[in-house]
């Protein structure tokens, strides 16, 4: 073969490869630019979305804010640079640069978000503890000298001025840090608030409801009426029902039938020395516990009690029998007959 040929041929093969080679950087390189243009497109948008973020945090964190502006600032010049071409050779690197940019963007922006959540936590904890506040004083207040438990009015009067100091203390408008331990003082008062309320209404109840004992064994808060009168309670006693009255009578029935919450009795207005002389038929039911537990059959007793209407009842040789109903809260046995 002569030498030109040769040459011919090699040429021909080196030709051949390199435009071979090429093809292969080119597809390589597209597949590259194609992954630079996403990268820029994130970062754009990453930027875009900080930039928002600044103009609404406010004072918060002003070093991490300078921060981003900085790195707002080194994305927008990555975005304003001229695109690599299909050949470059720079292509990856460039890419690099515009992933660690969007990371360092997103890094700061989350600090930022988690600063601004650090603050709405602190705005919720001080509108939940005024309400707080507001009620547990009306508590106070309510309940002042009506209460049986004192050291638990105490208590929560000291948890009360807690949450009050905790509300008057200010953060420092540009420390999350501050907005968090803030609100972590508000909610820790708030807890204890909430934990001695209970204490103090229980109590508060139970004072009621020995004040109304109090009030329904109390002889001043019920009539002395005449015979008369009583004859028209009997008449109609639905309609003096909650009136309130001293009585006399004889205990016609305190058995196993009645039980212990129940007894019969005859009676009356006035204090009469014969049984026969009390002649309205009542139902007396307990008004409070172990009223009856000293009373039994053929018993005088005066008793202190509240119209609860009427009642009609089935008697034991099959008819029926109409009678006062009445709650007794004091009954005491004055003799027998």
């Amino acid at each position: 073969m002569s030498k030109p040929l040769m040459i011919g041929i090699s040429a021909g093969i080196v030709l051949a490869l390199g435009i071979g080679g090429g093809a292969v950087a080119y597809s390589s390189n597209s597949e590259k630019l194609a992954e630079y243009e996403d990268a820029r497109g994130l970062l754009s948008t990453s930027a875009e979305a900080a930039t928002d973020v600044l103009d609404t945090i406010g004072a918060l964190e002003p070093a991490t804010q300078e921060e981003l502006e900085e790195q707002i600032a080194a994305a927008n010049s990555l975005l304003e640079a001229d695109a690599p071409s299909v050949m470059s050779f720079d292509i990856d690197d460039r890419t690099s640069e515009l992933v660690d940019g969007r990371s360092a963007i997103r890094t700061l922006v989350t600090d930022l978000e988690t600063a601004t959540e650090s603050k709405e936590s602190y705005s919720a904890a001080v509108e939940d503890g005024e309400e707080l506040l507001s009620s547990s004083e009306e508590l106070l207040e309510k309940t002042q000298d009506k209460i049986l438990d004192e050291d638990a009015y105490e208590k929560l009067s000291g948890h009360v001025e807690e949450l009050k100091n905790a509300l008057d203390e200010e953060p420092d408008e540009t420390s999350a840090d501050s907005f968090a331990e803030h609100a972590s003082a508000i909610t820790s008062a708030s807890d204890a608030i909430d934990g001695s309320t209970s204490a103090v209404s229980t109590s508060h109840d139970e004072w009621v409801e020995a004040e109304e004992e109090k009030a329904n064994r109390d002889p001043s808060n019920y009539k002395t009426i005449s015979e008369r009168d009583w004859q028209l309670v009997e008449r109609d006693p639905d309609s003096y029902e909650g009136e309130k009255y001293v009585l006399y009578g004889v205990v016609t029935q305190a058995d196993a039938m009645t039980g212990d919450a129940t007894i019969r009795v005859n009676t009356g207005p006035v204090q009469q020395s014969r049984r026969y002389e009390y002649d309205v038929n009542t139902m007396v039911l307990a008004g409070a516990s172990d009223v009856f537990s000293d009373v039994v059959q053929d018993d005088h007793v005066k008793m202190l009690v509240e119209v609860n209407g009427s009642l009609t009842y089935d008697t034991t040789i099959g008819g029926s029998a109409s009678a006062v109903m009445a709650l007794a809260y004091d009954v005491e046995v004055i003799g027998e007959f």
